[in-house]
Parts: structure tokens; sequence; C-alpha cells
């Protein structure tokens, strides 16, 4: 008897009672448990001197994945164990996908655009890119544009489609790969005019694909232009229409360029956004573009940034142009959630 109860003394001396708690944020889920304990590490064992409280005492503190329910348990160290949500400002409506202890912040947002000729006209998404180098987030833009290709156009081609399911290598982690944050849709002009049940049906289609890909989609609304039926206001009014359906449909942003364009031709007349054929972008028309979609893939204000490259665009009219950008976003308070 004063065996066993010497016994249970030491136990009760030398051990502790852990108990799996989930974060405070989160709801329960084997992805998203800790050790509530003085580190996050399997700690069996009591040791008096502090010095010596980082060393393992047992082959289960050197987190070790000893069985396969080990290895449910994120094994944070020193530091808690954090939700990861999809980023975004505010995550207050995020679903909880796993746990890890990396930040939530991406370094670089990582693009696709998927459209024609309105979206490579001189090189978008690159200016993009260059442009963002000096903002708080980095962009990198890609594009698979063809022209006049329209979004069923993009869903039948094969190369569009591998693009879509493109991953990169995780530089911390071997056996991890990141797709896109975002994968941007532009629909051929006319198409959410005369046809947006066609664009509609293309855009759910392309949306399989790129949930599959574990990403998410937006959709690019471009400028109107010159139509023998509507005029530009009504053009733009029934392409916006149709973007807007499309998008409540997917449940996806639209970043309407379009407004853009239409609040800077009306202020600032001498500002040429529109080429000879009265709809492609000149260097000024793309900047303009750039600058709406870096105000709505980072929810910053693109004032203070670089032209992207595009050397006809000068300071004044770059400041002009970024104004106007942030003008629309922040009047519709919305934007791509990552």
């Amino acid at each position: 008897m004063r065996r066993h109860l010497t016994i249970l003394l030491l136990l009760a001396t030398f051990f502790e009672v852990y108990q799996i708690v989930a974060s405070p944020p989160t709801r329960f889920h084997r992805y998203n448990l800790r050790w509530n304990g003085r580190s996050g590490a399997i700690n069996l064992m009591r040791v008096p001197a502090p010095q010596f409280s980082g060393m393992p005492i047992l082959p289960m503190r050197l987190n070790y994945p000893w069985s396969q329910y080990g290895r449910w348990l994120p094994v944070a160290g020193s530091r808690p164990t954090v939700p990861v949500f999809p980023w975004s400002p505010t995550n207050a409506l995020a679903n909880i996908t796993y746990s890890t202890n990396r930040a939530v912040l991406p370094d670089t947002l990582r693009v696709l655009f998927l459209g024609n000729s309105l979206t490579s006209g001189h090189n978008m998404p690159r200016v993009l890119t260059t442009m963002s180098q000096k903002g708080k987030q980095k962009i990198r833009a890609s594009q698979r544009t063809v022209g006049g290709y329209t979004l069923e156009n993009h869903f039948a081609d094969v190369q569009s489609r591998t693009n879509i399911a493109h991953t990169v290598p995780d530089p911390l982690i071997a056996t991890n790969r990141f797709s896109w944050h975002c994968v941007i849709l532009q629909e051929q002009s006319q198409i959410p005019v005369y046809a947006w049940q066609r664009m509609t049906n293309s855009v759910v289609r392309l949306n399989g694909a790129i949930q599959a890909a574990r990403t998410q989609a937006a959709l690019f609304m471009p400028q109107s232009r010159p139509d023998p039926i509507f005029s530009e206001a009504d053009f733009l009014n029934r392409s916006e229409g149709g973007y807007n359906l499309a998008g409540r449909t997917i449940n996806a942003p639209v970043v309407p360029v379009g407004r853009a364009w239409q609040i800077c031709e009306a202020r600032h007349p001498r500002i040429q956004l529109r080429g000879r054929d009265g709809y492609h972008p000149t260097a000024h028309g793309a900047y303009l573009t750039a600058c709406m979609f870096y105000a709505y893939l980072t929810w910053q204000s693109p004032l203070g940034l670089s032209n992207g490259g595009l050397h006809q665009v000068n300071e004044q009219d770059a400041v002009t142009l970024q104004r106007i950008a942030w003008e629309v976003f922040a009047s519709r308070r919305s934007g791509i959630p990552h």
C-alpha cells in the first residue's frame, strides 16, 4: 500500500495534466487544436530548473509524430497556434480552414487574368505588377489573353484551363504548393449587353474549374465601346447589369473599371484613355485599369505608386488616375476578399 501511495505521489509531483482546447475565436476542428500547457510541445514531465525547460526529456518532447493521432496536433513550440483565414482586411466572416504558425497575410498576391486584348493592352498585368512593388502589398499578375476571346473560348481552351490549375511551390514547406489568390475573368465586351445568359453560363463553368483549383473568381467589367444601337452610357449600364448578374450567380465581386473610365472622361477629357478604334486602351487607359485592380485587390490606395513603366503617363496624370480609382473603390466599399 505504501508503495502505491509513493508512486501516486511521484506522479502528482512530476507530471502535469493537459487538456486539448480549441483556439478562442474558432469552433472545434481536428486541425485547430492546441495543448493548453506551458508550451505547444507535448510536455510530459515538469522540469524544475527554468534553464533546462527547453531540453527534450522524453522522445515525445521532440515533436516527433509518434502515432497517427499525434500528427493531428499542430505543435507550436513557444508560439500559440493561430487560425488561418482567407486573407482579407477583416477576417470576421471568413471560414476556418486549418491552423498554422505562419503569417496570415501573404507576401505577394498572385492573380491570373483571363480575357482578351482589353486586358492585355499595353500589358496591363505587367503594369500592375510593376507599380505594386512600391506599395504596401505586392502583386504578381499573370495573363492568358487572346484577341477576341470570350469566356466560352477560355473554358474550351486547354491552355486556359491549365493556367487556372497552375500552382507554385511553397519555399518553406517542400510538400506544399500555392494556387492563385484570385482568377479575374473578362468577357468580350458585347456579350454582356446582347447575350448576358451566354456570359453567365460561361462564368459558372469557369468558376467550377476555379473552385476546383482552390481559388476564387472576380469579374473585370471593362469600358464601354461605340455601338450602333445603344449610346455609350446605355451600353455601359447594360454591361454592368450583365456583370453584376454573373457576379451574384457565383458570389464573386465585380471590378467596375468602366465606371472609372466614365468618370475620368467626364472630368478630364484631355486625358486620352481610348485608342483610335474607340475602345482599346491607351497607356493612360491601361494605367487607370491597373490602379483599379490595385485598389480592389489590396484594399489600399494607389496614391504614390509609380507609373508602372508607362513613360507616357507623367506624374500629374498618374496622380489624377490614382485618385479616380480610389474614389470609385471607396464609394462602393467593396473589394476582392483573399
